[in-house]
């Protein structure tokens, strides 16, 4: 019999969890609102008063305000540099596809496509006469159409329009064998409502790789199911022009949706208000502005009412993100590693720093982008930030999104899909030098376009190569020279490209611009491939008699990055631990990346900076930009040491960490990623807290980025099993067990070294989850204990490619070296049956039962066999859980 209305337990359980998640979320949410407007009052006058004290100051956050202009006002000030701004173009590196295809899309998505194919927009009154002329027709998810109305209400399952497309235009399309391939860019929110339209389709794509499995399950007749992530279209999206006409005003275009999207509305606000207390000047140019009335689905939080602007069309809207140094985006959608806010992208490719709300899939693949985890944090991102650094982040920017996020590789990939032939995009690349270098050979050997080959200049006549890279042995190239290079010929027609050696100011004048000339052979790559025939002969005089480069052909300027002169190269300067205060132990390993602009940037806004000797530890990365960026920041930064081990890796954190403490010559000593942060200068409050007392440790709590935002309360936790005396939490022996062996990390906690080194303790070399094993061996043998409870470390749980988050039977091999190490210890100090009855069951259920449900199964066999190893280490001698004695007597059986 049915029981209406009854829930499971766990289903109960999970339903009270996320609504006390949320409103955790919504309370910390209020907290930090009714901080900031008791900081920034929400008055005119007092608004005008803020501003007038900036005047006085030199503060121009507010100029327009301050002139008694409006936001739409200050940006119709802008049109002369807006139309100042030269045409975008579209590279001549590839070449279009012919094949003729069918669209029905909204403008956003016409716009990535436009020119990259042959396209067609499809509506309800034109379908018929287009059927025997298309190729392929895309149907691509939309509320509009491109033309704003021909397919409004396509998004509800009754309308007009979906009848028509589902039971008239589709069949009659798949009748006359066109193939019909349906994109969702709206998954996974609205996966549910345009479903039956895939299921009407031949191949589908998809935004979100998380739901590429629902549509297998739920479309069987579909041939094919894939990702298809957003791209670029140098036709619209494009840096040229960039540099001359910047301003330092943060725009962002696009809706509030605080009823929709609550989590999105109130990440924003932290963001938005972060970027005003950093000294910003900010223009909100609101989609909805032309609804009559206050719609509470769309209006903007109240507090930004005087930095709202009017709709701008979308031409507008591509020039404005050109001229401006910072872009502000949110996301709608946080949990998907490959679905994300468009403008993500073309903001990057617009040649600006892109200030964004969380989304796994922009914290794995796009650490360039400033993820906004406090108010507090992009404030001071703001004002540390110097313009070199800002300068590298959207040059990695405009090479990361044209070199792998170009729409014309995703409408390959679709048209591919069709079953029709696409080209290789691949281009081929040489190097051309009078006389060649050990330096020059490895430069050229370490690329991260891949190994460049370096042949004779005199050899030029018989180069077939689509792009040449002269050289220079008086300059030093980086390992993103040829890609820089290269990748400008996607997005620009010129036929040399140019770097500058000269200071960064100087460079940045030359910046994305096309130049009269350019002086400097070494630093150029000319583009001999198609229709780059009278460049050959240009080059072959440019070379023999050392002309400038210009006569007629166009220059491309490009940067001030990847390339400089030899003696302009200076050696790190060792540092003296006498002159620092704590040490930052920074394991790295082919993430260098994420360690520039994730772990070292959130550490340069740190207050005590100047007082910190960072570790940089590489273990063995083989990646070599990574190598690159561990020796520049030795370079540029006087307390910044490096220790490389040799390129192979140990297979985890473990090794570098343990050489860091090795190293450490200060009092104090904390752990940092190089994938997290440090927030709200975190680690000035540890290193704070230990100096006034005698506390062997001190721990802070730490938020958790994984589908969301995440509060952990690690010193509550500590708080509600150690007695206190004094201030300081007085644990023993017995208080790891009573704490039910619970870690908390070690990137939220700072330590004395002389304590730490004396336990004579380490991470097992080669093992994950080596931190919560040292951290239990810390609390074991601590006395005293000081705490911070403010979140001093952010870590991002779903990094894509990260150890903890592939699973493999190599993944449960990992855990080998850590369980026999820690069943071990615990054995010495009296302690396993404690763990085998308090801890072991949660993690064995919760951890190894629910990875192994991750595991491919052709790897099942292999990594339960691990599992049985692991199990073994503890001698359990019975399981008191039932789904665990449930999963033993099938695996048993």
């Amino acid at each position: 019999m049915k029981i209406t209305g009854y829930e499971s337990p766990s289903a109960r359980h999970a339903g009270l969890r996320f609504m006390v998640e949320n409103r955790l979320r919504e309370l910390e949410a209020q907290v930090e609102t009714a901080e900031y407007l008791t900081r920034r009052q929400e008055t005119r006058q007092d608004v005008d008063a803020d501003l007038l004290k900036r005047k006085r100051t030199g503060e121009s956050s507010f100029g327009w305000l301050l002139r008694g202009e409006s936001v739409d006002e200050h940006l119709d000030a802008l049109a002369p540099a807006l139309s100042s701004l030269p045409e975008p173009e579209a590279g001549r590196a590839w070449e279009p596809l012919t094949q003729r295809v069918g669209i029905i899309a909204d403008e956003f998505v016409f716009r990535s496509f436009d020119g990259l194919a042959d396209f067609v927009q499809i509506t309800p009154k034109n379908y018929e006469q287009h059927i025997a002329e298309v190729d392929l027709l895309l149907v691509v998810t939309t509320w509009r159409g491109v033309d704003g109305s021909s397919w409004v209400g396509l998004g509800s399952p009754g309308s007009q329009r979906r009848r028509i497309l589902v039971d008239e235009l589709i069949p009659a399309y798949r009748n006359a064998d066109v193939p019909v391939i349906f994109y969702s860019k709206e998954d996974p929110p609205n996966y549910e409502r345009f479903l039956p339209i895939a299921q009407a389709c031949d191949v589908i794509f998809t935004s979100a790789m998380e739901k590429v499995l629902d549509y297998r399950r739920d479309c069987p007749s579909a041939r094919f199911v894939d990702v298809l992530k957003f791209g670029v279209n140098p036709r619209h999206h494009s840096p040229i022009g960039s540099r001359p006409g910047q301003n330092d005003m943060a725009y962002f275009a696009g809706a509030w949706l605080p009823e929709k999207y609550p989590q999105r509305t109130s990440e924003g606000q932290r963001l938005l208000r972060g970027i005003l207390e950093g000294g910003r000047r900010l223009a909100l140019i609101d989609r909805y502005s032309d609804l009559k009335g206050t719609d509470p689905r769309y209006a903007y939080t109240s507090e930004f009412k005087y930095f709202l602007g009017h709709k701008r069309d979308h031409s507008e809207l591509m020039s404005l993100q050109r001229i401006s140094d910072m872009g502000i985006n949110l996301n709608s959608v946080a949990d998907s590693q490959t679905m994300f806010a468009n403008r993500v992208l073309e903001l990057q490719a617009a040649g600006a720093l892109v200030f964004s709300t969380y989304n796994k899939g922009v914290n794995s693949d796009y650490p360039q982008v400033y993820i906004s985890t406090t108010t507090k944090d992009v404030a001071r991102t703001l004002e540390v930030m110097t313009f070199e650094e800002m300068r590298r982040a959207q040059a990695d920017g405009i090479r990361k999104v044209f070199s792998e996020d170009h729409a014309q590789l995703r409408v390959d990939q679709i048209v591919a899909a069709a079953g029709f032939d696409v080209p290789d995009r691949s281009l081929t690349v040489v190097a051309i030098a009078e006389e060649t270098s050990p330096e020059l050979v490895a430069a050229m050997q370490n690329q991260s376009l891949g190994p460049v080959e370096i042949i004779a200049s005199a050899d030029l006549s018989s180069i077939a190569a689509d792009v040449v890279l002269p050289l220079s042995n008086d300059l030093a190239y980086g390992v993103h020279y040829a890609k820089d290079m290269v990748t400008a010929f996607t997005y620009t027609d010129a036929d040399i490209v140019a770097k500058s050696c000269a200071d960064l100011k100087t460079a940045d004048e030359a910046s994305h611009r096309y130049l009269d000339e350019h002086r400097e052979l070494g630093s150029t790559a000319w583009w001999l491939g198609r229709g780059g025939e009278g460049a050959r002969s240009q080059l072959a005089e440019s070379i023999s008699q050392g002309l400038p480069v210009s006569a007629g052909l166009k220059v491309y300027g490009l940067d001030g990055f990847g390339v400089s002169r030899v003696e302009d190269v200076e050696e790190p300067v060792p540092a003296r631990a006498e002159d620092y205060e704590i040490s930052v132990v920074v394991p790295i390993y082919n993430n260098g990346d994420h360690l520039r602009h994730k772990a070292f940037a959130s550490l340069q806004r740190s207050s005590i900076f100047d007082k910190m000797h960072i570790l940089l530890i590489d273990d063995g990365s083989t990646d070599p930009s990574t190598r690159e960026t561990v020796r520049e920041l030795e370079r540029r930064f006087e307390n910044v040491t490096a220790f490389m081990f040799e390129p192979g890796g140990s297979g985890s954190a473990s090794r570098p960490r343990n050489k860091g403490l090795e190293l450490t010559e200060t009092e104090f000593v904390t752990y940092l990623d190089p994938d997290d942060e440090m927030i709200n200068d975190g680690y000035a409050l540890l290193l704070r807290k230990l100096q006034k007392s005698d506390a062997e440790f001190v721990v802070g709590d730490m938020l958790r980025w994984d589908d969301g935002r995440g509060r952990i309360p690690q010193v509550r936790r500590l708080r509600q099993v150690i007695p206190s005396r004094e201030g300081l939490l007085r644990p023993d022996p017995s208080s790891l067990s009573q704490l039910d062996y619970q870690p908390a990390s070690i990137e939220a906690i700072a330590a004395r070294t002389d304590w730490l080194k004396g336990l004579g303790i380490e991470q097992p070399v080669g093992a994950v989850g080596q931190d919560t094993f040292f951290f239990q061996q810390m609390l074991y043998y601590a006395t005293k204990i000081a705490t911070v409870k403010t979140p001093v470390y952010a870590y991002y749980a779903a990094v894509a490619g990260s150890v903890v988050n592939v699973v493999s039977p190599r993944y449960f091999r990992k855990y080998l070296p850590l369980e026999a190490a820690r069943a071990k210890w615990l054995k010495d100090v009296g302690l396993l049956q404690d763990y085998n009855e308090r801890r072991l069951e949660m993690f064995f259920k919760k951890w190894y039962m629910r990875k192994l449900t991750m595991v491919a199964p052709d790897d099942h066999d292999a990594a339960l066999e691990l599992i049985k190893e692991i199990v073994g280490y503890y001698e359990p001698t019975h399981w008191n859980d039932p789904e665990i004695q449930a999963f033993w007597e099938e695996v048993n059986a």
